[in-house]
């Protein structure tokens, strides 16, 4: 998932958010096929919390995502300046 989403958007702290977010329920998902949601319950809880936290540790790259100004993967710190002059 994270890999896709940074395929996608090229943004590592949105693809970071959304493969977080996406662990509790793929979690779900497991138990479910599994049938065994007796056990689940301590691994949502901790990939929920897991998904809290790595969302709260990336807020201020997602807001500068949506403001436009983060810069993508890949991308030059100063895309005016000609390769080979980082100094």
């Amino acid at each position: 998932i994270w890999m896709l989403t940074l395929r996608i958007w090229r943004y590592v702290g949105l693809s970071s958010c959304i493969a977080a977010i996406a662990l509790p329920m793929l979690a779900a998902g497991v138990f479910e096929v599994a049938g065994s949601w007796r056990a689940a319950w301590p691994y949502l809880t901790v990939t929920a919390l897991i998904a809290v936290i790595v969302t709260y540790k990336h807020r201020g790259n997602l807001r500068r995502a949506f403001a436009g100004t983060e810069r993508r993967f890949g991308e030059r710190e100063n895309p005016s300046a000609p390769a080979g002059d980082e100094i």
